[in-house]
């Protein structure tokens, strides 16, 4: 493999597949690799699971929607919430110019984007870690890479993405602060429905966000008759109130008047996750051949006043 490139990217999620979409569209001749650390393999689920209807025009502009449409993904029909009240409001897609929104499998949409990112010309390289300190001398970056455990090896490019998300690994590197603004945490699990459950269900074309004394529930239906719930609250809270305990997380989301309805005849398909879903922003996104890109929460979720 060449050891040189024009740029490389940090991270092959969603916003460093963009990126390389995006750069491979303006200027096709770029060689672009892009490091990710996991593995090249399907993943049962991955947090971050709601597209929102602006996300279609990012898509369209990256030349996408078409092949995006043919997925399958499940339509998110507007937001539903209850907050500081048991009265639901809406707000409806309907009347948004972008149109719809899109419930997805986030784990398949990760691969998909880097497929096409690949398709684009762009190398992934999977399981691959960034080993030191990265140099900056004569005009390029010099990075020491590490793919499944095997010897290091060095590779170089005039301009560096930091595509790692919440890590912002190459932005710390260059000891740019990270301010975070809040201690937001999710605390969440899978469901899995039949069909009948699902129709006798309803809701599952809107996401549903309600408000409790800890923070607040959000949750939505995903293809295949998938369900996520979480609990949004402060990672101190979470320790002081014991909800990370499966029992007490429960009993909590018993308590609920609307999201609890939406779980009455569903299964869970795995125990409760925690990640982190803080807002944070870098100092400084940019400097002298480096660029930092999409650093948010890895969950793709927000409160609905």
């Amino acid at each position: 493999m060449r050891q040189c490139f024009d740029v490389i990217i940090i991270g092959a999620g969603i916003a460093g597949c963009a990126t390389a979409l995006a750069l491979r569209q303006q200027l096709s001749h770029l060689s672009i690799l892009l490091l990710e650390r996991r593995k090249n393999t399907p993943q049962s689920f991955r947090i971050g699971e709601t597209l929102p209807p602006q996300a279609m025009a990012l898509l369209q502009q990256l030349d996408l929607l078409a092949q995006f449409r043919l997925r399958g993904d499940v339509v998110s029909l507007g937001n539903r919430s209850a907050w500081g009240s048991s009265q639901l409001s809406e707000n409806l897609f309907l009347y948004s110019c972008y149109g719809h929104g899109w419930h997805i499998d986030r784990a398949s949409f990760d691969n998909w984007m880097a497929q096409q990112a690949e398709r684009a010309g762009a190398t992934i390289l999977h399981d691959t870690t960034v080993t030191g300190i990265p140099v900056y001398e004569r005009q390029h970056w010099h990075l020491g890479v590490t793919q499944n455990d095997h010897a290091a090896r060095n590779i170089e490019a005039p301009i560096v993405v930091d595509a790692s998300g919440m890590s912002v690994f190459f932005s710390r590197s260059r000891n740019i602060n990270v301010v975070a603004q809040d201690k937001l945490i999710a605390i969440f699990r899978y469901y899995q429905t039949d069909d009948t459950s699902a129709a006798d269900n309803g809701g599952d074309g809107y996401t549903l966000v309600e408000s409790c004394s800890y923070g607040w529930w959000y949750s939505a239906g995903l293809p295949h008759g998938r369900r996520v719930i979480a609990l949004m609250t402060d990672s101190d809270l979470a320790r002081t109130e014991n909800l990370l305990q499966e029992a007490i997380w429960r009993d909590a989301l018993l308590s609920t008047q609307h999201t609890c309805t939406r779980f009455a005849h569903a299964e869970p398909l795995t125990s409760l996750h925690i990640k982190p879903a803080h807002s944070q922003q870098l100092e400084r996104s940019c400097g002298q051949g480096w660029y930092a890109v999409g650093m948010q929460p890895r969950l793709l979720i927000r409160c609905h006043r």
